[in-house]
């Protein structure tokens, strides 16, 4: 049953980050609305991160099954990728690279600021 609930949770937050990010006009997609609403809900009250944990963990269990649907239109668009395919490695690679740069520089910011 807590995991049933947790999923519930999950889905909810999910639901009405779509409707905030909808209604509102908000640049950033629903489910990332809806994440920083769970986030900002479980910070003001701890017992939803335990309540969630369940229903999490089972989704971080399977996760690789929500990659079967990329995989299966990467395939079936072969002949997008045989002509585009340079251009999004291109993009893939500047995108991770320029992240991890950022996240690298976060960290260094952040253990400077706190004196380690």
């Amino acid at each position: 049953m807590a995991t049933l609930r947790g999923l519930l949770v999950v889905v909810l937050f999910d639901l009405l980050g779509e409707l905030a990010a909808r209604g509102l006009h908000l640049p950033l997609p629903g489910p990332v609305v809806g994440m920083l609403l769970l986030l900002l809900a479980m910070s003001l009250r701890p017992a939803l991160a335990a309540s969630c944990e369940a229903g999490a963990g089972l989704l971080l269990r399977h996760m690789s099954l929500l990659f079967i649907p990329a995989a299966v239109a990467a395939l079936t668009s072969l002949a997008l990728l045989r002509v585009e395919g340079v251009r999004i490695v291109v993009v893939l690679v500047t995108s991770t690279t320029l992240a991890l740069l950022g996240a690298g520089w976060a960290f260094v910011f952040a253990a400077r600021k706190s004196g380690r």
